[in-house]
């Protein structure tokens, strides 16, 4: 009997022992569906980019994304009463599905004094993970399925007008498509 008992003492001891090494928030899985966009015009000039309020120059022009979205809870998984966490000593990550991911953005600039417009994507770069300049093609076929928040560089500015809207749209996997405009941005001629 007083092996059985000190067995017991043993294992309690144990299993506290082991459930207090890690304590892990139960994992979440979460459905993430877009629901639009916002578009910010940035003055890059100097060390910190500010929001265009006015006049801008062309080579120091970029344009910020983001890609707006619900998240919703789907499901929760139980903890097993902390031990499969516990022994391993690291917690399971929330997981995030994107039920229509994004697929590409265009960039189109109007020109505010004939009312032209014309697509303009390839005239803006983006910085890859490497932090190279490159197509916006180019970073969309290597951007992260969490990624929905980008910053665009003007790069080819001479065919941009001195008074200008930009357009930025966003297309989703299922073809969704979503809109914003710049406020007019006035260039520095």
């Amino acid at each position: 009997m007083n092996a059985k008992s000190v067995i017991a003492l043993i294992s309690i001891f144990f299993i506290q022992f082991v459930m207090s090494c890690c304590t892990c928030d139960e994992p979440v899985t979460y459905k993430v569906e877009y629901d639009g966009i916002t578009v910010t015009p940035w003055n890059t000039a100097g060390f910190n980019a500010t929001k265009v309020m006015d006049t801008v120059y062309r080579n120091a022009f970029g344009l910020t994304l983001s890609v707006n979205f619900e998240r919703y809870k789907i499901s929760s998984l139980y903890n097993n009463f902390g031990l499969s966490a516990a022994l391993a000593c690291s917690c399971a990550d929330d997981e995030y599905n994107y039920i229509n991911p994004i697929d590409y953005a265009e960039i189109y600039v109007t020109n505010v004094s004939t009312n032209e417009q014309q697509n303009v994507t390839e005239y803006f770069g983006a910085y890859n993970y490497s932090s190279e300049l490159i197509s916006l093609a180019e970073l969309f076929s290597i951007r992260e399925e969490w990624h929905d928040g980008f910053q665009f560089e003007l790069i080819d500015f001479d065919a941009i007008p001195s008074s200008a809207v930009f357009t930025v749209n966003v297309y989703l996997e299922s073809g969704t498509k979503f809109s914003e405009q710049t406020q007019q941005i006035k260039f520095h001629d």
